[in-house]
């Protein structure tokens, strides 16, 4: 899932069912997303650049 917020970048997001008939949504990077703006996709590219730097326990020896 994406989210494309107010400057264009483009998020990764997840999502969970909080409560009956309620879910939230949030990026990778710790954002709130708005649940009318979450979309799928899994052809645009990811823009955020938090998402983009290598994780830190990839690079762990």
């Amino acid at each position: 899932m994406r989210w494309r917020d107010e400057r264009g970048i483009v998020h990764a997001c997840e999502g969970a069912d909080i409560h009956p008939d309620v879910r939230a949504y949030w990026t990778l990077c710790g954002k709130e997303a708005p649940n009318d703006c979450v979309y799928l996709s899994e052809r645009e590219a990811i823009s955020c650049p938090l998402r983009q730097q290598p994780s830190r326990a990839a690079n762990d020896p």
